[in-house]
């Protein structure tokens, strides 16, 4: 069956954002299943700073509205689409919104399928109003906080997993295994708190973070940095080699996760 392509390429987003490493993470755990062609999978982001996130790094095939990406796919397996591994990716306010629901006709009906639940903590896109898993009132007030990985097991789902898109390896391994449970709902979670939050946060409590440098003895000039990754701090130079401008690195440490050569570290580590 042929799938039209209806997402076009939109914003690239913020330096160290959650959502970036995540889906870096998926493509990863896709090439390393055999699953990285066109043709052999088929990404769903919904709404919000998740598809832009998966757009601007080509991973996504779809979209439609708030909360549907679950719903979609759900359609594209009861319409005979069985040739490739379907993946809705669902931020935490569209997941709360309308991806319940949707959640609970996959296990119902038996759907094989992957939703991979992208948890910043608050509605990014619109304002960083927060959600119910944000554990904050909209006043402001302290309360308690949803727990995708509990909901996801009251509806039966078969495999679910909760990891810190943060820390790349753990991430990938854990939607390798995900992809590997064919024949079942499969659920991963990925949760980290939006990196805009998060530096507002440390500009109030004036803490103090660890930026990132290139070491260009030992950057390769791969880009994949750049190419594959694609964070704003990261630029190439007239030389060829990657740099980080230290007015946008958040200092997650990501980037120096994925760079094969060890050529990104910490300033003042070893």
């Amino acid at each position: 069956k042929q799938i039209v392509d209806l997402v076009p390429v939109t914003r690239n987003p913020c330096p160290g954002c959650p959502h970036r490493a995540s889906y870096y993470a998926l493509k990863q755990a896709l090439r390393q299943s055999g699953k990285g062609g066109k043709e052999d999978s088929f990404i769903i982001p919904d709404t919000g700073c998740n598809s832009s996130a998966g757009s601007a790094m080509k991973m996504a095939n779809a979209k439609w509205n708030l909360g549907s990406s679950i719903a979609i796919m759900n359609g594209l397996r009861h319409s005979g689409v069985a040739d490739r591994e379907i993946v809705a990716t669902i931020g935490d306010s569209a997941f709360l919104h309308g991806g319940v629901a949707p959640l609970m006709d996959m296990t119902q009906h038996g759907v094989d399928g992957m939703v991979v639940v992208m948890d910043n903590a608050g509605n990014a896109a619109t304002g960083h109003q927060p959600t119910a898993s944000m554990g904050v009132t909209a006043q402001g007030w302290d309360t308690k906080q949803i727990n995708f990985a509990l909901i996801a097991k009251a509806c039966n789902v078969d495999f679910i997993k909760t990891v810190d898109p943060y820390s790349l390896k753990d991430a990938q391994a854990a939607m390798v295994e995900a992809i590997s449970k064919k024949g079942g709902q499969r659920m991963v979670v990925s949760s980290r708190e939006c990196a805009f939050t998060a530096l507002t946060r440390r500009k109030l409590e004036k803490a103090e973070v660890a930026l990132y440098y290139v070491n260009e003895e030992q950057c390769t000039g791969s880009k994949v940095c750049v190419s594959e990754f694609g964070c704003p701090a990261i630029y190439l130079k007239e030389n060829g080699k990657a740099s980080i401008d230290e007015q946008l690195c958040i200092g997650c440490g990501v980037c120096a996760d994925l760079c094969s050569n060890d050529a990104i570290g910490a300033r003042g580590q070893a």
